[in-house]
């Protein structure tokens, strides 16, 4: 038997049936929407969500009784059994299995979510709904929803965030399937197609949040769902199929404003489907209502309503005044030193200086990690060294390699609304982090590389198997390497290394490295640990510090932030005895110094500590002070 990656005989997709893709797509639609709902009646609580479990049981049941379907979509065991004999679908199997072992070992650890995406969350269950949350830090408001509201149960019943990676976990085992049907239904080949949607979600940008609590996978997770069953919908006529992508792409939004340009490619799928709204016109237009509530929608309104812009720009404070050709030409850098680099790269500090010139946040790392990859070095240069070779092995695509498309344009058409998009965003703002900011956007643009009709024979030659191998064994690297989630022992194998050779620069970053990605989840809490027994409502200044790990364990202490215009008198009557501060977050919050603020309250100062966050920083020291006491009147 010849070594083969052929993926196993996959059907032609139909209208039928999506199984546990619609579930989810259901699911976190449902959820979005009785967020918001329960926060209007002031009843995002465990009794809430009882009832809301509970209507929403029954909906599911009578739906998919109206649909003559089961109750639940059927795992067919033997045929997954047959399917990941191969070698091709046992790899990805093996890489999944490596990653949910990460998460189950190790507690979230990005920075993003202990920042601003847990804490908010929990700042809401405290107040008992979605509110404008009193802070300097505003990304707790601005930012969209649409995980957080998936996340919100998890969390109140659990009392835990250590079961949230499983979000990101089923949302990377449905991508196999959604890279399939939206190749397929985008004109590649459904040979090509098979072999493909086993190595794309290998990119590092899906691979290393597949069980994460970052929320750029479970937007591309709904991007390429809108578009999959906005595509079933055109050829089948099916108003379930269109349904179910106007759900898809209200999450969409919900997760992130930056995935909002990608609402132009879904218009060019959907309007086609103009007819089949008509079918249920009232159902139709209950589901539309439904979805912008559960939308970004709610986000930007609040956003322009305490802020004066749907975006969220004023109240964060972002610096907007370079320009777009200044945003767009450090994107571009960044994002084509991200998908260039190897994924292991000791030379990144000389390469920061001689080649991004040594520019404060245009620069790589040692080794990629999630805040900031793309698809990586891996996937991206396989995929042109592969297109090229099919250009040159005999054309380009052929009116039968599209068949399955109602346009023999339409795949260029997504391509092209994609790059629209994907111009957007690089010009709109710069972030170190575009890369993964992008996440949801290379399915589209990379659809092309795939339509060349030599593609499906190429796939059989000795060089694309031997690729594809070089590809699968660089990411295993990386999600054991992973700083987030090792799956290797550092504090034991670094010492070894260092005393076979290692450079020890290189071992005294890298100890750093995974000290303070491991200990991020818990990073306050040598401070935790010293709080009097009465702080059960503590003050913070803080602006983007994990604050997550304040309020562990969860439900036992609630964080007030404190703004610039709080005394120790409304502190106190918020229930504020104690306030922490960093040494510079009073600066970074409200522009004071420390020294100026302390004497501004008159804290007497308890205890310091000696904390480290970020590795680039090093240790900080952060202050517990307690409040002067409330004067009561003679």
């Amino acid at each position: 038997m010849s070594w083969s990656f052929t993926a196993g005989r996959i059907p032609k997709p139909s209208s039928g049936d999506a199984g546990w893709l619609t579930f989810w797509v259901l699911l976190c639609a449902y959820l979005n929407f009785s967020g918001w709902l329960l926060s209007a009646m002031q009843q995002l609580n465990r009794t809430g969500y009882a009832v809301v479990f509970l209507v929403g049981a029954g909906l599911w049941v009578w739906w998919r009784g109206s649909a003559g379907l089961p109750v639940m979509p059927e795992l067919r065991m033997r045929k997954l059994r047959r399917r990941f004999r191969r070698p091709l679908p046992m790899a990805f199997a093996v890489l999944t299995l490596l990653t949910l072992l990460g998460g189950a070992l190790h507690a979230p650890g990005n920075y993003d979510a202990l920042a601003y995406r847990i804490p908010r969350v929990l700042h809401w269950l405290a107040e008992g709904g979605w509110h404008w949350i009193p802070t300097e830090f505003n990304r707790l408001n601005t930012r969209g929803c649409g995980m957080e509201w998936v996340s919100a149960p998890l969390i109140l019943f659990g009392k835990s965030d250590r079961c949230l990676f499983l979000i990101n976990a089923w949302c990377f085992l449905l991508l196999p399937g959604l890279f399939y049907s939206l190749f397929y239904h985008l004109g590649v080949r459904r040979r090509v197609a098979r072999h493909w949607m086993w190595l794309l979600p290998t990119g590092y940008c899906y691979l290393l949040q597949a069980a994460s609590v970052g929320n750029d996978l479970f937007g591309a997770t709904f991007a390429l769902a809108a578009l999959v069953f906005a595509l079933r919908g055109r050829a089948s006529r099916n108003h379930r199929d269109v349904w179910l992508s106007i759900l898809a792409v209200s999450v969409m939004t919900a997760t992130k404003a930056s995935n909002l340009p990608l609402v132009l490619p879904w218009l060019v799928v959907m309007l086609p489907t103009w007819r089949v709204w008509s079918v249920r016109p009232v159902l139709t237009a209950l589901i539309c209502l439904g979805a912008l509530a559960g939308s970004y929608l709610p986000t930007g309104l609040m956003n322009w309503r305490y802020g004066g812009h749907w975006s969220g720009a004023q109240s964060e404070r972002l610096d907007l005044s370079e320009g777009r050709l200044w945003h767009a030409k450090r994107n571009v850098i960044i994002v084509t030193a991200r998908h260039l680099l190897p994924p292991v790269f000791p030379f990144a500090k000389d390469f920061n200086q001689r080649v991004l010139s040594g520019e404060p946040g245009l620069a790589v790392g040692e080794l990629e990690a999630e805040e900031g990859a793309g698809l990586g070095s891996g996937v991206t240069l396989f995929l042109i060294v592969t297109a090229g070779m099919s250009l040159l092995a005999g054309g380009g695509q052929s009116r039968r390699q599209l068949r399955s498309t109602n346009s023999r344009h339409l795949g260029w058409l997504v391509f092209a609304t994609g790059m629209i998009g994907v111009g957007v965003m690089l010009s709109s703002i710069w972030v170190n982090s575009m890369a993964r900011l992008l996440t949801p956007y290379y399915a589209l643009v990379l659809a092309p590389l795939l339509f060349p009709r030599m593609q499906s024979v190429v796939t059989h030659r000795w060089w694309w198997r031997t690729g594809a191998t070089l590809v699968l064994l660089a990411a295993s690297v990386l999600v054991i390497l992973n700083p987030a989630r090792p799956l290797w022992l550092p504090q034991h194998t670094l010492p070894a290394l260092r005393k076979a050779g290692l450079p020890e620069g290189l071992a005294i970053r890298a100890e750093s490295v995974y000290r303070v990605y491991g200990d991020r989840a818990t990073a306050f809490s040598p401070i935790v640990s010293q709080l009097p027994p009465d702080a059960k409502v503590l003050g913070m200044v803080t602006f983007d510090q994990p604050e997550a790990a304040l309020w562990r364990p969860f439900g036992e202490r609630r964080i007030v932030h404190v703004r610039r215009t709080d005394t120790a008198e409304s502190l106190r009557d918020l229930g504020v005895r104690y306030v922490l501060a960093g040494e510079d977050t009073p600066m970074q919050a409200f522009d004071q110094p420390l020294e100026d603020w302390v004497k501004r309250l008159n804290a007497r100062l308890v205890r310091s500590f000696a904390i480290t966050l970020r590795v680039q920083k090093g240790p900080e020291t952060w202050y517990l002070y307690e409040l002067p006491a409330k004067e009561t009147p003679d």
